[in-house]
């Protein structure tokens, strides 16, 4: 391979790298098909851009395979880990030729390369869920779709996620950015079929935001240490519950199983208000309405009062929310972008 597709960290950031061989690829990828190139030189052309593939993946390994774990903790896909890793490194360098290219991009600003990702990120776990539940792409995509929207509906009118009808669905649909229209017959058929719990749709503003590819997500220190010094204000009941709520996918307790959690219980125990709201008796949690396989009646239980649980997360969401200061360049974004990078780690930390 030619000395200068090579990446040497003492001359050039990494971004700095990425973003050059970006308009390599580019250029090669568009010799592959050029009508005027002999079949001799397409050929080793291809063999280039594969050559330089390789290497860039072996650079980006380490990174992609973290960016993989934390994805699939988010989503319970532990066990599907490599799936996620090999549909995130195939779509990272399938199209890593746009990164930063003014051709594919109305974006000014260089972005990070952790921003260029998030989407393929969401793809990735959508690909690996697709895969593990025997759904195909295009429900995938009308999954995605109400899901979508339910959060709008939320977010814009605050109401709680089960309360949310199928009228509201298919009257706001429109807004949630994407081209997909559903009739309500469709959209009641996917409901009852397909889609999770609703406690799933409210997680804070939602962190699918920052897979979005047309928003604005760089790298921000300041954000990450706002963040971080947030939580770390945090008692470790507010914290285990705020972590807990936060977090998206399967993954994502409802406040009735985290009544129950038995680490829970214990911090809440030590807790002078929390121990206040600790209850017994019987408690049925109810994870999905589509499958009664989940249902269940716990008897004579020790449990936190779930209605308590759900004030103090939405005076948290609160707070957190006061973090976004424009003039500092907090912006909910990149808020969401910082928890998101540390919350695994402090859940898993929480629940030693």
């Amino acid at each position: 391979m030619r000395k200068e597709y090579l990446f040497n960290a003492k001359d050039e950031k990494l971004q700095e790298y990425l973003t050059r061989m970006a308009r390599v690829l580019d250029e090669l990828q568009e010799k592959e098909i050029s009508p005027v190139i002999s079949e001799e030189e397409k050929a080793r052309t291809a063999m280039m851009v594969r050559e330089i593939k390789n290497y860039i993946a072996e650079i980006l390994q380490a990174d992609v395979e973290k960016k993989a774990k934390k994805a699939a903790f988010k989503n319970k896909l532990m066990d599907e880990q490599g799936v996620v890793f090999s549909y995130l490194m195939m779509d990272l360098l399938d199209h890593l030729y746009k990164y930063n290219n003014p051709r594919y991009t109305s974006v000014p600003e260089p972005r990070s390369f952790d921003a260029f990702a998030g989407p393929y990120i969401r793809a990735a776990v959508d690909n690996t869920l697709g895969e593990k539940r025997g759904v195909n792409k295009h429900l995938r995509k009308r999954i995605n779709h109400i899901d979508k929207t339910i959060q709008f509906i939320c977010l814009e009118f605050s109401k709680a996620p089960d309360s949310v009808t199928v009228d509201e669905i298919f009257e706001n649909q429109h807004k949630v950015g994407d081209k997909m229209f559903l009739s309500k017959e469709v959209i009641q058929e996917t409901l009852i079929k397909f889609v999770e719990d609703p406690v799933h749709f409210d997680s804070i503003e939602d962190f699918e935001l920052e897979y979005r590819d047309d928003y604005r997500t760089l790298e921000n220190t300041e954000a990450l240490e706002c963040v971080v010094k947030f939580l770390k204000e945090l008692s470790d009941t507010k914290k285990f519950l705020f972590i807990g709520r936060a977090l998206i996918g399967e993954d994502r307790p409802s406040y009735k199983e985290l009544s129950i959690n038995s680490r829970f219980l214990d911090i809440c125990r030590m807790d002078d208000l929390y121990s206040k709201h600790i209850l017994r008796g019987d408690l049925e949690i109810l994870r999905s309405k589509a499958d009664s396989n989940n249902n269940g009646l716990r008897r004579d239980v020790e449990y936190i009062d779930p209605d308590f649980l759900e004030t103090q997360f939405r005076t948290m969401k609160k707070q957190f929310r006061k973090l976004e200061n424009p003039a500092r360049d907090l912006e909910l974004l990149d808020l969401l972008a910082a928890l998101n990078e540390v919350m695994a780690d402090v859940w898993d930390e929480l629940n030693r």
